[in-house]
């Protein structure tokens, strides 16, 4: 099954569980091949795949994001079943929202 999300097309299984990640970045990687008619989808997919789990501290997910520059992580429990994406407008709103509790 194929869960689409924003530039980001998630890979998972029968079982929920996260099997690969294709990105813009891959597919305009893949199409700039001489051989990019012939390249498959399961060969251009990212099978490593950075994931979160719900309970990991916000700060640390934001380094993640930065560090990588990912607008977007899967969001997995300690099975890998696919929960959820957190996006840059996920944390947007979130930081918004802190500093109006501050106010």
């Amino acid at each position: 099954e194929v869960k689409a999300n924003g530039s980001y097309f998630v890979f998972v299984g029968r079982d929920n569980k996260l099997t690969g990640i294709v990105t813009l970045r891959e597919i305009v990687d893949a199409l700039s091949l001489p051989t990019s008619e012939k390249t498959l989808i399961k060969d251009a997919m990212l099978k490593q795949v950075t994931t979160v789990e719900p309970e990991m501290p916000l700060k640390g997910v934001v380094e993640l994001m930065i560090l990588n520059k990912f607008s977007c992580l899967p969001v997995i429990d300690p099975e890998r079943k696919l929960l959820g994406f957190v996006t840059e407008s996920d944390l947007l709103k979130t930081l918004y929202d802190l500093a109006k509790q501050q106010q």
